[in-house]
């Protein structure tokens, strides 16, 4: 008979960095800032799972859905049959407020947001290859979809037959891993165009990239890893007409944290000397164009005849060369702490041509863990 378990996890945090974040909407004490982290409830069997609760989530190398963001509130599912692993999800984003002319008066007008996602994976021992499609969607009092609910939906197709704007997002991954190389690679598409027949079909492309080559040994006794990175979105990539729609929560982008029209690449050294002390050090190099991924949407192309292009990043480009040092580890069962510092040096600072800035962070996360586990 098969085994299946049954656990609830609880993290608190506290964060000096949030407390100067102008996302954060929580209460302040003397400079830190606090919350529940994670809270969720899991069932699970060798090869199912369902969760429900707060929570991380990131999907291959983080360009529709990674890390950076927040935990927010979802319900997940996963099953694993012979080759292939399903997974997906349907969540809950925060609100947004906007406001809405009508006449002489302005309204304000809270708009619902929702997002889900299902992903196919075919996993064998030296090799993964996924496709995957996701959907921001809301509005005035919209409920959740059923149709984005149940994970056997062609999302895209759905609200093309449906009539709404929603903003879908497809793309793939894969791995390679050959020890003691690794190499990951991921494309996401929001929008392409493929024939030149109307002003429209003028839309730049939306796609991101990513692509990862890690190297690891054992050096004293110890683990040592080398890695190499790069990471791009281009301009609207996340954004859409309508603000709901668009792929970010609580302020900050959900998938890259770059958000759009930039670029990043990164080296990388990670020497885990114990579970009390995993070093890491980091050189990068990141370019930012002038869109945002806050930006209200508009549509240069439709205000010209013929041909348009813009290059990536747009505009003038802020350029930053820095480095970042961390030390992090576990204390006791169930505490972690991270530790970081951060100096860069800026080009074209606020996009404003030749001029330069410098600046450095200390960051300080302190993590404490509740871990209730039934087997049955």
């Amino acid at each position: 008979m098969k085994r299946g378990v049954a656990e609830c996890f609880v993290t608190y945090i506290i964060n000096l960095q949030w407390a100067k974040d102008p996302n954060y909407r929580g209460r302040q004490w003397e400079g830190f800032a606090g919350r529940p982290d994670q809270v969720y409830i899991r069932v699970a069997g060798e090869d199912w799972g369902i969760q429900f609760g707060k929570d991380y989530l990131a999907w291959a190398e983080r360009l529709v859905i990674g890390k950076a963001h927040d935990p927010f509130e979802r319900f997940d599912y996963e099953i694993e049959i012979g080759p292939f692993y399903f997974t997906g999800f349907a969540g809950f984003l925060n609100p947004i407020l906007f406001y809405e002319t009508s006449g002489d008066s302005t309204l304000e007008r809270w708009a619902q947001r929702y997002i889900s996602g299902h992903r196919l994976e075919l996993l064998s021992p030296h090799f993964t290859l996924a496709i995957y499609e996701t959907m921001v969607y809301g509005g005035v009092g919209r409920p959740p979809e059923i149709v984005y609910v149940v994970p056997f939906y062609w999302f895209h197709a759905e609200q093309l037959n449906r009539g709404q704007n929603d903003n879908t997002i497809v793309g793939g991954d894969m791995q390679l891993l050959f020890p003691p190389l690794r190499f990951s690679f991921e494309f996401l598409v929001d929008d392409i165009q493929v024939e030149k027949e109307t002003q429209g079909d003028e839309e730049p492309d939306e796609i991101g990239l990513a692509a990862q080559l890690d190297f690891g040994t054992s050096t004293f006794g110890k683990w040592l890893t080398l890695s190499g990175r790069y990471e791009g979105v281009t301009n609207r990539t996340y954004n859409q007409r309508y603000p709901w729609n668009r792929y970010t929560f609580m302020g900050a982008p959900l998938g890259s944290e770059l958000g759009n029209d930039a670029d990043k690449t990164t080296f990388r050294t990670k020497f885990f000397a114990c579970p009390e002390a995993i070093l890491t050090a980091e050189l990068f190099y990141l370019r930012e164009g002038e869109g945002d991924i806050g930006d209200d949407w508009e549509e240069p192309w439709m205000e010209v005849e013929g041909p348009y292009s813009e290059p990536f990043p747009t505009g003038v480009v802020q350029k930053t060369a820095g480095f970042r040092l961390s030390w992090a580890g576990a204390f006791k069962r169930n505490g972690f702490w991270d530790i970081g510092f951060e100096y860069g040096s800026i080009e074209n600072a606020g996009h404003e041509k030749n001029k330069k800035e410098d600046y450095w962070q200390i960051r300080m996360d302190v993590k404490c863990s509740v871990y209730p586990r039934i087997s049955f």
